[in-house]
């Protein structure tokens, strides 16, 4: 545990408070947090859902992915696929 943090300092010497270490591994998952309450938020999502609004659904969390890294290229794909077919939303 201590070599890794270690190694941690050596890449972010000021570690979770690090300029580096926000940028790269914080900020933006941060924003797209709070782009994700502004276009998906609970209350809307709610109201989608009740409307079985599927695929508006799922077209906004893809516009909100498209400018993250939050899922891995094969997820992003399968829902992408997922959403060619009428159903697939769903």
């Amino acid at each position: 545990m201590a070599r890794s943090r270690r190694k941690f300092l050596r890449f972010f010497p000021g570690g979770f408070r690090d300029p580096t270490y926000l940028d790269w591994e914080l900020n933006y998952k941060w924003n797209a947090h709070q782009r994700w309450n502004e276009l998906l938020g609970f209350t809307e999502y709610r109201e989608l859902l009740q409307k079985r609004k599927f695929t508006e659904i799922a077209t906004r969390a893809l516009k909100i992915e498209a400018r993250t890294n939050l899922l891995f290229s094969f997820e992003k794909m399968a829902i992408r696929d997922a959403l060619k077919s009428p159903t697939g939303a769903r």
